[in-house]
C-alpha cells in the first residue's frame, strides 16, 4: 500500500529527529551545568 509505506517513512524521521532533539538537550544541559555549577537535579 502506498499510504502504509509513506506513514512508516514519516514515523521514521519523526524518531530520527525526536533523538536528535534529545542530543541536544542532554548537551545544553551539560552546558548550563557547567556554567552555572549547579547539580543537574537543580
Amino acid at each position: 500500500m502506498v499510504h502504509l509505506s509513506i506513514a512508516n517513512d514519516t514515523k521514521g524521521e519523526f524518531i530520527l529527529e525526536a533523538k536528535e532533539l534529545l542530543k541536544l538537550r542532554e548537551s545544553l544541559t551539560r552546558v548550563y551545568v557547567q556554567r552555572t555549577s549547579n547539580p543537574l537535579w537543580v
